[in-house]
């Protein structure tokens, strides 16, 4: 975390300029003409998960990418995102997910685990960044780098039982 001065951190570069980069707010799509719209428990079990965060900023702490690239946007404000990736009464789903496959977003976090592990809420980050990603390629929304990766990762698998990684890593990265 960038520190100030002494015991004084920038939590505007470390959390807040992030979240914000996100899109982190409801966009109505007007199902009910304006009315309340009454969603059943079941569907937004999701929503309130994500939103029983309240930015301690430990999951960033854990986080093993951000030291490398504090521009990564990291697992608090992409959590934040999910929250309303998942709420149905949002109509800019496509639009929050194209912002969040740019570099330095989803596709940047390498599903280690460790903001999971640090989360003292039992939010799952990780779990959650993972199931954006899924859903962006429901949208057909995906980072060229990445669409590579998983598609020679997969023909690895097929084609001989084990991960071949040097191949790998030519096919995805050239």
């Amino acid at each position: 975390m960038p520190v100030v001065k002494d015991l004084i951190q920038d939590w505007d570069a470390f959390l807040w300029n992030k979240i914000d980069a996100t899109k982190p707010w409801l966009e109505p799509n007007g199902a009910n003409g304006g009315e309340e719209q009454r969603i059943p428990d079941p569907v937004m079990a999701r929503v309130r998960k994500a939103m029983s965060c309240f930015y301690c900023g430990l999951c960033d702490e854990g986080c093993t990418v951000l030291p490398v690239d504090f521009n990564f946007l990291g697992p608090a404000a992409l959590t934040k995102a999910s929250r309303f990736t998942w709420d149905p009464r949002d109509q800019a789903v496509r639009e929050r997910l194209q912002i969040l496959e740019r570099p330095k977003g989803m596709w940047d976090c390498v599903h280690c685990f460790e903001a999971s592990e640090h989360c003292p809420r039992e939010i799952a980050p990780t779990e959650r960044i993972m199931e954006m990603r899924d859903e962006a390629f429901k949208y057909g929304i995906t980072n060229e780098k990445v669409a590579r990766h998983h598609h020679s990762f997969a023909a690895s698998i097929k084609r001989s039982g084990w991960l071949d990684e040097g191949r790998l890593a030519i096919e995805s990265e050239g």
